[in-house]
């Protein structure tokens, strides 16, 4: 919405679904006309702004080797580089891990990215590597 849009005449203003694209700032004003009895006319105006914030669960956006190109499985070559990168969508901030196996390689709180790197890959680098992201609002983690 922009900032001067009208929403409505009615004195409540209701979200039946809100969404994380409705959080922002709302701005309510109300204004009348009066012409009182032995006076000047004069318009009244009064206005209170409330900012909603709309939380929503932690959510992987994104998991993926810098190096590499995009895709489920990827090949590096012994002795490169490998860079993992984690990108998470969430309000609040998720704590992300990355895992290799079920073991944890990096943890992060109050984030909403995490990256980590192999400097030299070896042979038991090899594996399934997952990224997981929650916060207060998923009942389990995202992976």
């Amino acid at each position: 919405m922009s900032d001067s849009s009208k929403v409505s005449m009615k004195q409540t203003l209701i979200f039946a679904n809100i969404d994380r694209k409705q959080t922002g700032y709302y701005k309510c004003t109300a204004s009348n006309y009066m012409e009182p009895t032995r006076h000047d006319a004069s318009v009244g105006i009064s206005s209170n702004t409330v900012y909603i914030d709309v939380q929503y669960e932690a959510e992987v956006a994104s998991f993926t080797l810098l190096n590499a190109n995009h895709g489920q499985n990827f090949e590096v070559n012994e002795n490169t580089k490998v860079l993992f990168y984690c990108q998470a969508h969430s309000n609040p901030s998720s704590n992300l891990a990355l895992l290799k196996q079920s073991q944890y390689l990096k943890t992060a709180s109050d984030a909403k990215q995490l990256d980590f790197t192999i400097s030299k890959s070896v042979c038991e680098d090899e594996g399934i590597y997952q990224c997981t992201a929650q916060n207060e609002h998923n009942t389990k983690a995202n992976i």
